[in-house]
């Protein structure tokens, strides 16, 4: 490469040309500088550099005083051999070969615009964006960042778990970083490693078995959502979980959308065909009204409801325990994978799980099975509004007048550009104009933002663009798809945030008597 770049030089020098074009001179080119400008020119460059720039803060290295091309080669080191991992990776290197991608562009630290990155738009520092992130995860694979005595894997790094901590797990680097660097998944990965060498906290134990606290929390609610919001409880039990006492979690339901769902009778007339309803944690514990304006919406359209209680693995995932989540991902690939193989679509109402099923699960449990369902996957609202489009469905046409509603996307529902079907539906299926809140991240981002030391975090990244759009519109009915981001709404400006599903049913007049939602009957359940 030297001999081919003192070649172009000599090429250039005799047409009258320029070694650096749209990307500047950098390090690559600027050991050229002096024979390109001559030595009157590039003492004056020197000598501007001075005037401002006289301790050499400012890019070093580059225009002037540049090292020659061959140092400073982002690959001169040996990495180290890879240690067990959590996921399946295509590379041999692993997480380094993610991370090697990076090259540095900065599209990571640009702000109010776009989902990247929630941690960066609050703190504004480069160890909090994916550029950052990524530098460090290379150095400390490589073996270039100190470890303390007596330790040798690469992942103990403590500059890892600094930067690291403060990532939502937002996906946005995946799809809008030109390299499609996922740092949230290398943070899993980090959290995976990190348990092999440091026990777990009480909170990650916690919110990592999620489901179990759900089941126990459901079982025995309303007495346990009495107990956990008692403010004896917040102020000296939340802090000894690691919870902000500033938080309120969320409430438990009794009636699941899984017992519902056993005692329901179809409401549909005509069936023309089958689906998969996912009831995830989050809308069979918490939210089961929402599932069952699902079940109604899908029935009415005309098709047959399977009702499937699986756990994605979500909160296994985010906090690292990866071996557990795999073997829930090979469960529930075995239970899902018959109707996949049918071609029945598989519907989801949260869009952190349907991320899951398309994302994780195919480097969690990689197969033609987990590939398959992965294919069939899609939120509710928007398959619905394609198959009435698309007139192989049929539902009650909204008499109501047109009316403007706020939008906030979830970022996975973003970075897997499943929004726009949200969208649609809003548009065609309940007659409202959706205004789009230019938001990036809740900031609530699962458990996050309930975790101790995170509150102020989780509170200026919704301050961003979230909560000033809700403020300005307070007569504005708001919809979020996300649980998270509802608990996010409702926490910090008192609003309640509907699912699209919700709204939809309620704008087609869908009035089901109630011993039809209550009936004798058993539906079909998984």
């Amino acid at each position: 490469m030297k001999q081919i770049a003192d070649e172009v030089l000599a090429l250039v020098m005799e047409f009258g040309g320029s070694m650096s074009g749209e990307h500047g001179d950098g390090l690559a080119r600027s050991c050229f500088n002096p024979i390109l400008f001559g030595d009157k020119i590039y003492s004056i460059f020197r000598e501007i550099k001075e005037v401002f720039d006289p301790l050499r803060l400012f890019n070093p290295g580059k225009i002037v005083d540049a090292p020659p091309m061959t140092e400073n080669l982002r690959y001169g080191t040996t990495p180290l051999p890879p240690t067990s991992q959590g996921f399946e990776y295509e590379s041999p290197m692993g997480p380094l070969a993610i991370v090697r991608e990076c090259n540095g562009n900065g599209l990571c630290r640009r702000q109010q615009a776009g989902v990247m990155c929630p941690s960066f738009m609050a703190t504004h520092e480069e160890q909090h964006n994916p550029r950052g992130r990524a530098n460090l995860l290379r150095a400390a694979l490589e073996g270039r960042l100190p470890l303390p005595d007596g330790v040798t894997n690469p992942w103990s790094a403590p500059e890892l778990g600094d930067a690291l901590d403060l990532c939502l797990g937002c996906k946005a680097c995946k799809t809008e970083c030109p390299s499609s660097v996922d740092i949230a998944k290398i943070k899993s990965e980090y959290l995976y490693h990190r348990h092999k060498e440091k026990r777990p906290s009480l909170l990650d134990r916690m919110m990592a078995r999620l489901p179990v606290l759900g089941q126990w929390g459901s079982r025995f609610a309303p007495f346990s959502n009495v107990v956990m919001r008692n403010w004896l409880v917040r102020r000296w039990l939340y802090p000894a979980m690691g919870i902000d006492p500033r938080r309120r979690l969320p409430v438990f339901r009794r009636n699941t959308l899984v017992d519902w769902f056993k005692q329901h009778r179809c409401i549909g007339k005509e069936i023309h065909g089958q689906v998969v309803l996912l009831a995830d944690c989050f809308t069979n514990w918490n939210d089961p009204h929402v599932g069952r304006a699902a079940v109604i919406l899908l029935e009415l359209a005309g098709y047959q409801v399977h009702l499937a209680p699986i756990c994605c693995g979500r909160t296994l995932i985010s906090k690292g325990f990866l071996d557990e989540a795999r073997t829930l991902v090979e469960q529930g690939v075995r239970r899902l994978s018959v109707y996949a193989e049918e071609g029945i679509p598989i519907l989801g109402l949260e869009p952190s799980c349907i991320l899951t099923l398309a994302d994780e699960w195919l480097d969690l449990y990689p197969g033609e099975s987990t590939s398959e369902i992965a294919s069939r996957v899609s939120m509710v609202d928007g398959w619905l509004a394609e198959q009435v489009a698309a007139g192989k469905a049929l539902l009650p046409q909204c008499e109501l007048e047109p009316m403007e509603v706020l939008v906030h996307g979830h970022c996975h529902q973003k970075s897997a550009e499943r929004f726009e079907g949200t969208l649609k539906a809003l548009r065609e299926l309940a007659g409202l104009v959706p205004k789009v809140i230019d938001s990036g991240c809740c900031g609530m981002a699962g458990s996050f933002g309930y975790e101790t030391g995170h509150f102020e975090v989780s509170v200026d990244v919704a301050e961003q663009r979230l909560l000033p759009a809700i403020r300005e519109a307070p007569h504005t009915s708001v919809i979020a798809p996300g649980f998270s981001c509802r608990c996010q709404i409702r926490d910090l400006s008192g609003r309640v945030a509907l699912h699209p599903i919700e709204i939809i049913r309620r704008r087609v007049g869908v009035n089901v008597p109630k011993r039809m939602l209550l009936g004798t009957g058993r539906g079909s359940n998984e």
